[in-house]
């Protein structure tokens, strides 16, 4: 009997285990390429490669912002993308050196807005939390998410890992020369808090 007993907590442990591991191959935790213990035939999933254009394609989104109240004068607003490269770097809300603002295009949307496309998550991010109540020109701008903002997820953060649009620790973009960003494991809660103010 004690036999017996023994034999159906070892099995309870390895149904456990492989519960949990086969857990961690869902969530893309598991090691790529590595076989799964316990579970027989389960390989871990090599994550796809992404090329720049594609990493930038599916983080557009969170790498955004909306600049409203812009001045009416032409020349401001061309001048914007400059004024922006030259601002967010001085007030240390770059990631890292270079231009940080990729495009700005007025917004469809606001006669007075203009949408600026920044290179990282973490640096759309600085530029709605601080650039906000300055002024340009005579106006005071305004600087929010854009109508189709919407964070990333965690799935969308692990496979964006590495390519620099993340703007974090860990990310591959060069890092340092700014603002701290959050380490890699807080990035899903940065870009859910984000999204929640």
């Amino acid at each position: 009997q004690m036999q017996m007993a023994q034999m159906a907590q070892i099995q309870q442990m390895q149904i456990l285990q492989a519960t949990q591991q086969m857990q961690m191959v869902r969530a893309g935790l598991a090691l790529p390429g590595a076989t799964v213990p316990g579970v027989p035939g389960a390989v871990a999933a090599t994550p796809k490669v992404l090329t720049s254009e594609e990493a930038k394609a599916m983080s557009l989104r969170a790498r955004r912002v909306r600049v409203g109240n812009m001045p009416s004068d032409p020349e401001l607003a061309t001048g914007l993308k400059e004024f922006l490269n030259a601002l967010l770097p001085a007030l240390k809300l770059s990631v890292r050196e270079g231009e940080c603002v990729l495009s700005t295009a007025p917004d469809a949307s606001a006669a007075d807005g203009a949408l600026v496309e920044l290179r990282t998550v973490r640096e759309a991010q600085n530029a709605r939390q601080h650039l906000g109540g300055l002024k340009y020109g005579e106006n005071t701008l305004t600087v929010d998410w854009p109508l189709d903002y919407a964070p990333l997820t965690d799935a969308e953060v692990r496979q964006l890992m590495g390519s620099g649009v993340l703007g974090i620790d860990g990310d591959g973009s060069g890092g340092g020369g700014g603002a701290p960003g959050p380490k890699e494991g807080d990035m899903a809660a940065a870009v859910i808090a984000a999204g929640a103010g």
